[in-house]
């Protein structure tokens, strides 16, 4: 070996040359390497912190901005910088279940403050019907790549209500009812009973319940459903600690049965059976009576929170509807006194709450329709013009929410049945050409 090297040193000396340079060049990739993935490691942690903080102030500290009054403004501000941090979070594809589970949690959130039907929002439904379809895309992609993961799956039941009910809301019932059949048939795999999961049971209630207001079915056998849903609710109710969820759900429900036990016995009293309609109203009393104890007791929980002041206001206004129609005008005025105060409260503590506008909009009709009664035509007219000026202005700020148009719709027939009422059938036609124009509107925008 030694001759060797001695015959060949110029060789050789190349040759160590060479296996140095390859060695330096392996040790300097491999240090290179190590340090890539080290800085790889801080970004992916810097990320993480980035993303945990984000997603606290979206999903953490956004639940308790809501409770605060004159809240819907800075939720706003609130919404336009998240939708922002989420469109560049998710615009990168990623297989990471959690990440896709927060944004979409977080994307349903935003939605709900834009525009969550009968919830404080912002008047904007077409932004908020955007950002629950992104939720769900991104829930069924995790559902998807963790197909067992129960907690993934109530999310996704949670997003597909929550977009039906907005779909619903802007006049697509048939994407709504597709919607709900994809919730019910994600919720069916899910046994609920099995673990005692007092929120899954609660969001399976409330999921059948949205199901029922969707669907085509006639008064009695909406109102068979409800029942039913009242049955099952009082049951949990028994059984399980009273939380603000399980509250809100039967605030829900008997308020359901009550309204709709009164639309039965108004179907009664037009066939001329008053008797038979005298039993339902009274039913429809004692279950909004229920709504005003479970609202009440929600009071107890958190007395600041719009949604629990909507419940207050809600039981008022109809109890009085029914007082009225059980011939108890004075006691009814009292309670839509009371239900106009807590609107007055919400209008007051939060002037961005476009949402309150079709409560006081439903405020003003029982209110017109119990003056009606009492006689007083001309304050019954003011009421009724009120009611429509409001729903229209609803409707123009959100021209993609139906039921803003039903009521422009409803409030201008009425008024033209008041005027007619007064004999001064100029003005009363001049309504119903307003209600012709935006029933064409209401034909041309439900599908």
């Amino acid at each position: 070996m030694l001759c060797f090297v001695k015959r060949n040193r110029l060789a050789v000396l190349l040759a160590a040359i060479a296996i140095l340079l390859i060695a330096g060049g392996v040790l300097a990739a491999l240090w290179q390497s190590f340090e890539a993935q080290r800085q790889q490691q801080i970004a992916e942690q810097r990320f993480a912190q980035v993303r945990k903080i984000a997603n606290s102030l979206i999903l953490d500290y956004h639940d308790e901005i809501a409770k605060l009054q004159g809240a819907t403004k800075l939720r706003e501000k609130l919404a336009t910088d998240a939708v922002n941090y989420l469109n560049a979070v998710s615009s990168e594809k990623t297989d990471d279940t959690e990440l896709l589970q927060e944004t979409a949690i977080a994307y349903r959130k935003i939605a709900d403050v834009q525009g969550l039907p009968y919830g404080e929002n912002l008047g904007k439904l077409d932004e908020a019907l955007q950002n629950y379809e992104k939720s769900v895309v991104l829930l069924e992609n995790a559902q998807r790549l963790a197909p067992e993961n129960p907690a993934v799956k109530d999310e996704l039941i949670e997003s597909y209500r929550s977009f039906a009910m907005a779909a619903n809301h802007s006049g697509n019932k048939e994407q709504a009812i597709a919607l709900l059949k994809e919730a019910v048939a994600v919720g069916e795999l899910l046994d609920s009973s099995a673990d005692n999961n007092l929120d899954r049971q609660i969001s399976f209630l409330t999921l059948k319940t949205i199901v029922v207001d969707i669907s085509d079915d006639d008064k009695a056998v909406k109102l068979e459903n409800y029942r039913r849903a009242a049955d099952d609710a009082q049951a949990l109710y028994k059984i399980a600690p009273p939380s603000e969820d399980l509250l809100r759900l039967m605030v829900g429900i008997t308020q359901r049965v009550g309204t709709l036990s009164e639309a039965v016995g108004d179907d009664e009293e037009k066939k001329n059976n008053a008797e038979t309609a005298r039993g339902h109203y009274s039913q429809a009393l004692d279950f909004h009576s229920q709504t005003l104890r479970y609202s009440e007791m929600l009071s107890a929980v958190d007395s600041q929170t719009v949604l629990n002041k909507q419940s207050f206001m809600a039981a008022y206004a109809n109890i009085a509807s029914v007082l009225s129609l059980l011939g108890e005008n004075g006691k009814a005025l009292e309670n839509i006194e009371k239900a106009e105060s807590i609107i007055r409260e919400i209008k007051t503590d939060d002037a961005g709450n476009r949402a309150i506008m079709l409560f006081e909009v439903d405020v003003l009709s029982i209110k017109q329709r119990i003056l009606a009664r009492g006689g007083d035509l001309p304050a019954a007219l003011k009421n009724a013009k009120t009611a429509f000026e409001i729903a229209e202005n609803s409707y123009q700020s959100d021209p993609n929410n139906v039921e803003a148009l039903s009521w422009i719709i409803r409030m201008s027939g009425t008024t033209a049945d008041i005027f007619d009422e007064q004999k001064k059938a100029s003005e009363a036609e001049n309504y119903r050409q307003i209600s012709r124009r935006y029933e064409k509107q209401y034909e041309g925008q439900v599908r």
